[in-house]
């Protein structure tokens, strides 16, 4: 990993501390520009080499912020090479919230390091008297760079390097969970708002071609009767890996017509390795009126018409697999935790009954589960999110602090994942 000068100074003399994966209060700041290009390629490769020496399994999480919001932060080679001396007032909203969610990570397994990412590009449009009339600009702002490959670069480069950390460890060749001694990195992408669009777009194209990559090797039943699903068939899609292990999109600002062919996926005759993982989870709140409202006015105003244009992914009825709801037993009793509905699988409860702090997470039978009695895998769910779970579009904060079981939640269900070691991935 070479980048050696930034401004004039080489890299090594800016690694003023070393970044310490399970005390490290902050995130580190990687900031692309309006064309999504890098701001400072010496944090990229700081990035980098702090994952790449950082030999024990870990958890590596990337946040991309929203609308209106972005660091805070003018010189983020100061932040990320002194970032002790600064303090929680000197960030902006997001990345405080973020490195808040870090250390709740950090509590919850203080074994295992966690690596934050905090992916800055320019939310607002620093005038506040324009941020509420910047829709247009900054949505256009958010599909450059979603489209302009850095992401993706920084995906690639990290899953490579988690990669070759987990595979020069001959005993995980044949490991099945964190339990074993071996290195079985976890990577995380959440994305907020706009920022929930910049990751889709980064990821979408990876994650359908892997996908299809796994479909069973007879896709058109040539030896059977066409009219037989995969499941009727007792065929499934291999395990489908990706570049990330999990992406987590909240209260995403992206249209509906983006996501119909990811959705396709989900339809009654497609089915999926019992030992799948979900790979993509959308919670949308159904008290986001920034979603439900501003948006479609925002598509029509830039002369987006259909219903599939004007309306926000996490209000498409049609897409809905998964309620996350508040429950009256705040203890979550141990039948809640488990599945409802027949499933084998390792971790179950990521796709239905994981409950924590009274919110549950249930599973919206389809009709054809209901016919079948067996719950279709799909490692594709859209959650809604009664508003008394999430509350408004901001899901860090939230009025009155009434987030603060959702943030715990979320903590314990990207705990509840099971990373797959080399050989299963």
């Amino acid at each position: 990993i070479t980048d050696h000068f930034s401004g004039g100074r080489p890299l090594e003399a800016n690694l003023g501390f070393q970044y310490d994966a399970k005390r490290a209060p902050n995130a580190i700041i990687l900031r692309y520009a309006e064309g999504g290009q890098l701001v400072n390629r010496c944090d990229y490769s700081r990035v980098l080499r702090v994952i790449q020496n950082t030999q024990k399994s870990k958890t590596v999480v990337v946040y991309v912020h929203g609308w209106r919001n972005d660091s805070g932060q003018k010189d983020e080679l100061l932040y990320n090479y002194r970032g002790g001396d600064y303090t929680p007032q000197s960030m902006g909203g997001d990345l405080k919230s973020f490195n808040e969610f870090l250390g709740r990570l950090r509590n919850e397994d203080n074994e295992r390091p966690v690596i934050g990412i905090f992916v800055s590009w320019k939310g607002g449009t620093g005038i506040p008297v324009l941020e509420t009339l910047s829709y247009t600009n900054r949505r256009n702002g958010a599909d450059k760079i979603g489209n302009a490959g850095g992401l993706p670069r920084l995906m690639g480069a990290i899953a490579n390097i988690s990669k070759a950390q987990e595979t020069m460890d001959p005993k995980c060749a044949q490991k099945k969970n964190l339990t074993d001694e071996c290195v079985v990195n976890q990577l995380i992408y959440i994305g907020h708002s706009f920022g929930a669009r910049i990751l889709y777009k980064a990821v979408v194209d990876d994650m359908i071609v892997n996908t299809q990559l796994e479909h069973p090797s007879d896709p058109y039943n040539s030896s059977g009767p066409a009219q037989l699903s995969l499941c009727d068939r007792q065929e499934r899609f291999n395990v489908i890996s990706s570049t990330a292990d999990l992406v987590v999109l909240l209260n995403p600002a992206f249209e509906a017509a983006s996501y119909q062919a990811l959705n396709e996926f989900r339809y009654a005759d497609r089915c999926f390795s019992e030992d799948q993982q979900p790979l993509m989870v959308t919670i949308q709140s159904k008290g986001d009126k920034a979603n439900r409202i501003y948006f479609p006015i925002g598509q029509v105003l830039s002369m987006e018409w259909t219903r599939l244009e004007t309306q926000a992914v996490g209000f498409r009825k049609q897409y809905f697999s998964h309620h996350l709801k508040r429950i009256s037993n705040k203890d979550c009793p141990v039948q809640r935790r488990l599945s409802e509905l027949p499933i084998s699988n390792s971790t179950p409860e990521l796709y239905n009954g994981y409950c924590l702090n009274g919110i549950s997470l249930e599973y919206e039978p389809s009709a054809s589960d209901v016919s079948t009695g067996q719950m279709r895998l799909s490692p594709f769910l859209v959650i809604t999110a009664d508003d008394t779970v999430l509350d408004g579009h901001g899901w860090y904060s939230g009025r009155e602090n009434k987030n603060d079981d959702f943030k715990a939640w979320l903590v314990g269900y990207l705990s509840q994942y099971q990373p797959q070691p080399p050989g299963v991935k």
